[in-house]
């Protein structure tokens, strides 16, 4: 059994125009539903055997809130540049290539790949992810390589508004 914890970054500040847009941080909303969702996601699941962030800084600090509640180190966090707004194709790519010691692992990205990705996952249409919105997903295989389309049951999805966040 393989498990996926799917995390789009929490909501972002554009108030700083000389950044680029990898750079941007997350705004104060963003740091309160990061908070509150990591400590949400630590109560459902075990720590994750890997955490997987895109490298931009938005979805690593989200991740980071995530790693702390799970009390996992943010050091442990393994940064990824090709799930800087990555298609689809490129989760795919991506989670195929996860070590199969990890059993479950929570990544970290953006929209509107990592909707499509979980759609893809599931074989159906799938809402798009909010901001920090996070899918839990499971995968009758024993190696991330078997990964493919219509292959995932979702286990739970979260989002910071059911939580008037």
């Amino acid at each position: 059994m393989k498990e996926l914890l799917l995390v789009r970054h929490a909501k972002s500040d554009w108030d700083k125009p000389h950044l680029s847009d990898h750079e941007r941080p997350l705004n104060k909303r963003g740091h309160r539903a990061a908070t509150a969702m990591g400590v949400l996601w630590a109560g459902i699941l075990r720590p994750p055997d890997l955490i997987v962030s895109s490298s931009a800084r938005r979805a690593l600090d989200t991740a980071h809130y995530f790693a702390r509640a799970w009390r996992i180190p943010e050091a442990d966090i393994r940064q990824d540049d090709h799930l800087y707004l990555a298609t689809p194709h490129s989760w795919l790519h991506i989670v195929r290539k996860l070590p199969d010691s990890a059993g479950l692992v929570a990544m970290f990205g953006h929209n509107e790949g990592i909707s499509e990705f979980v759609a893809f996952l599931l074989g159906r249409t799938f809402v798009s992810m909010p901001t920090c919105a996070g899918v839990w997903l499971q995968m009758a295989i024993d190696a991330w390589a078997d990964v493919s389309e219509d292959l995932a049951t979702l286990q739970r999805y979260e989002f910071p508004k059911k939580y008037g966040l």
